[in-house]
């Protein structure tokens, strides 16, 4: 049996709009859905530049801040609760393979800026792609 104080509001931001839903209080929690929210359906891009527009820009390009932005993204997923349903799950799952994958190819890019022969050793084809 149902009862309706089971059910709490849901407030979030879509583009250009605030929306209201409300959710089963019972089977997720508030944070399992805000972080479900902001890192799986937002899921927000690798953003530390890996390319250059001129030479002189090059040396901006930094190692290090791919590093820790890859690392900091790939902890959240890892540690953070988020709703427990095959779907996001499988959406987690996806993300972690695309950051992993997204996060070397800026890595050797970047590299590549002082030796391009590095880009001999990255692997074009992994078992994930197809």
């Amino acid at each position: 049996m149902e009862s309706y104080s089971q059910y709490s509001d849901f407030t979030y931001w879509k583009e250009l709009c605030d929306c209201k839903a409300k959710f089963d209080s019972t089977k997720y929690s508030r944070e399992q859905l805000q972080n479900t929210f902001d890192y799986l359906w937002w899921s927000p891009n690798i953003d530390t530049d890996a390319t250059s527009w001129t030479i002189e820009k090059i040396k901006e390009l930094s190692l290090t801040d791919l590093e820790n932005e890859c690392t900091e993204r790939i902890n959240i997923l890892k540690s953070f609760e988020f709703v427990e349903d095959s779907f996001w799950t499988q959406q987690k799952e996806n993300l972690i393979i695309y950051y992993e994958s997204t996060c070397r190819l800026k890595k050797y890019t970047i590299l590549a800026y002082s030796n391009p022969e590095i880009l001999l050793q990255y692997d074009l084809v992994d078992d994930k792609c197809i």
